[in-house]
């Protein structure tokens, strides 16, 4: 039993004649007859009786006949969605970002899916390392994440972020003497397990400015640490992206002398295929204007 032959049976159940039902399939009456009559002799059951007014369902007919066009919706619906996913109009588009992407990765997925509404999006939270880990391992299809990276790994840039101080408000601080006022005061980090690539980048800054920072505290999360120097218990080295989470009582400085830079890009894995990501980076591209006004830098 295959569903061709169901086909032929729904057909010529709604035809009730072999010639208009074979013209409808677009195959000959003789070929029609055999399909049926494989799929009688698979049932055990004949499903018409042909006579001169053409073919009319018999008991056991009638009774199939419902389940029969259930299974032919099915396997159509089954066939347009393969279709659907084969091109990468719908499937699962599974995504990372981190502090530098907080506001541009929504807003990228929020412009595809105007677009794409068929395809479902898990957009998750997590450190640089783990979404590259993830990448390679197939459990990550899209990272928004510091570049340039490695093969089989291949990105798009969109854009930049850049270290800065984050002190309370009420720390008065003479920006040209910056680094010698900062070195006096409590200093708190991210811990290096939660960020191993913002820890690297704040560790080559104070190494190339020879300043050794006393650690008072840590915070799992950036979210947490900006709310120890809302509370003024110290002062934090941050990305500039993190202005973005909005806390009250914070100034935000620049930090002089070295560079503090590095570039952040949109990143998959191209030894994998995988349509609906295709399809999404695709989009990026065709609307990196649009997209990518905001200013990463800050």
């Amino acid at each position: 039993m295959d569903i061709d032959q169901i086909k032929a049976f729904c057909k010529l159940a709604e035809k009730e004649h072999y010639g208009l039902a074979s013209q409808a399939l677009f195959m000959s009456q003789s070929a029609l007859t055999k399909k049926i009559q494989r799929l009688e002799d698979n049932i055990g059951c004949k499903l018409f009786e042909r006579g001169r007014a053409g073919a009319k369902l018999t008991t056991v007919g009638r009774t199939l006949l419902p389940e029969a066009k259930r299974l032919e919706q099915n396997f159509y619906s089954f066939e347009m969605l393969s279709k659907n996913v084969s091109i990468g109009k719908c499937g699962v588009l599974k995504i990372g970002y981190g502090i530098s992407s907080y506001q541009l990765a929504p807003k990228c997925i929020a412009s595809f899916k105007k677009n794409h509404p068929e395809v479902h999006i898990n957009l998750d939270d997590m450190p640089s390392c783990k979404q590259v880990d993830m990448l390679l391992e197939d459990k990550l299809q899209v990272s928004f994440n510091r570049i340039p990276v490695s093969s089989p790994l291949v990105s798009i840039p969109i854009g930049s972020d850049k270290l800065v101080i984050a002190i309370h408000q009420s720390v008065s601080v003479d920006e040209h003497n910056l680094l010698e006022v900062i070195e006096k005061l409590d200093y708190m980090r991210l811990a290096p397990e939660r960020g191993p690539g913002l820890a690297a980048q704040i560790g080559k800054y104070l190494y190339e400015v020879n300043l050794n920072l006393l650690i008072v505290r840590e915070a799992k999360d950036i979210l947490t640490l900006l709310s120890m120097v809302s509370a003024n218990l110290g002062y934090t080295i941050v990305p500039a992206s993190a202005q973005q989470l909005a806390h009250d009582q914070i100034q935000y400085l620049e930090l002089p002398y070295a560079k503090t830079e590095w570039d952040i890009g949109v990143v998959w894995n191209k030894s994998i295929h995988d349509p609906v990501r295709d399809n999404f980076i695709e989009y990026l591209k065709q609307n990196a204007i649009e997209l990518y006004e905001c200013d990463l830098s800050r």
